[in-house]
């Protein structure tokens, strides 16, 4: 009954909602999705949602064979607030694969409970939240890359009239979304070392790709039914935050609010000095063999400026650096966005002994 009454008050609270904005934060993981998720958590005006469907992903609710469009469509019931949205899915507290609303039965079992728990908040937080955000509603993901187009083609019919759906797509130079990965200890791409790497870079360039060719099809027709993109380096939000606000909520179309620029202006001195990251230690239980310098790897994640835009060249092996330069897809992605190759080709070709890593 409690989930029922939460769901008809975010209804209602919907109805007052319409004009505001909806902001989606797509970008692989590692890329300084966190701290760009602030610039809409600081704000007063704004309703933030962290990585809002981890919970569905935990309960392993969305099917590999449809998972795309479960993920897109449950989104957009993120963004409109609407949790008795229906989405294709088989959660633990289903009898089997189908279209459910995205809120779970009053009576759903689960061998996870607090999964619920969390579930449960987010409807309150939305529901509470959403009559006093005047300004935007935004969710932080990583797990929709490569689907861009997607997005802006289920968005047609589905966002509220009079509203415009805004992608802020983050995107980090792949040599350091390595490096990145490595130093806390997850997402590493495979034991085969150069070829693993070569692969998983060939994968998270080629999705890249195919969201800045969607986003640039939008911005070319200046915007599609109220979707609109807005592109930001992650190199250009660490070592030119205050910058990066005014363009990203420029474009917005709105002035940048105080508690955000505070939290910002607080953040990049942090930064410079090499403050601590937000996230708690991770222990790194292996390093990876392709490391150069194994000393780097500590267990804290250092944010200092040189380590986070250029830490990956004293880092990585050769090995590693060429396995993503050679890759085609890579080295048109870095091409585009101005990203230097640090090895010349005769270089990659001594490294790998003449070997081919086409994609």
């Amino acid at each position: 009954l409690a989930l029922v009454t939460l769901a008809l008050h975010a209804g209602r609270m919907l109805e007052h909602s319409m004009t505001t904005d909806a902001v989606v934060i797509t970008c692989h993981g590692r890329s300084g999705s966190t701290l760009t998720e602030r610039m809409f958590d600081k704000n007063p005006k704004a309703v933030s949602y962290f990585e809002p469907l981890r919970p569905w992903e935990k309960c392993n609710c969305f099917d590999h064979m449809h998972r795309a469009k479960s993920l897109i469509d449950s989104t957009i019931a993120m963004l409109n607030c609407d949790f008795s949205a229906p989405v294709l899915q088989k959660c633990t507290w289903h009898n089997k694969l189908g279209v459910h609303p995205l809120m779970p039965r009053a009576d759903g079992k689960t061998r996870e409970p607090h999964i619920l728990s969390v579930i449960n908040a987010s409807v309150s937080a939305c529901s509470e939240r959403i009559a006093a955000a005047r300004g935007m509603i935004a969710v932080k993901l990583i797990r929709i890359p490569g689907l861009l187009h997607l997005l802006v083609d289920q968005s047609r019919g589905l966002m509220p009239a009079g509203r415009r759906l805004f992608v802020l797509h983050l995107i980090r130079d792949p040599r350091a979304l390595l490096h990145s990965r490595n130093r806390v200890g997850w997402g590493q791409p495979s034991k085969l070392l150069k070829n693993g790497v070569a692969r998983w870079a060939g994968t998270i360039c080629s999705q890249t790709l195919k969201d800045m060719d969607a986003g640039d099809a939008l911005m070319a027709r200046g915007g599609d039914n109220g979707v609109l993109y807005i592109r930001v380096l992650y190199e250009d939000l660490v070592q030119s935050p205050i910058a990066t606000l005014d363009r990203v909520y420029g474009l917005l179309g709105r002035s940048v609010p105080p508690a955000v620029a505070n939290f910002f202006r607080m953040r990049v001195p942090g930064i410079a000095r090499g403050q601590r990251g937000l996230q708690a230690d991770r222990q790194v239980k292996k390093k990876p063999k392709w490391e150069r310098h194994q000393k780097l790897y500590g267990t804290r994640t250092s944010k200092s400026l040189p380590e986070l835009v250029d830490g990956w060249q004293s880092a990585l092996s050769l090995e590693a650096v060429a396995a993503i330069e050679t890759r085609p897809k890579c080295r048109s992605m870095m091409a585009k966005l101005n990203y230097s190759l640090q090895q010349s080709h005769d270089m990659m070709v001594i490294v790998f002994d003449g070997a081919s890593l086409a994609a």
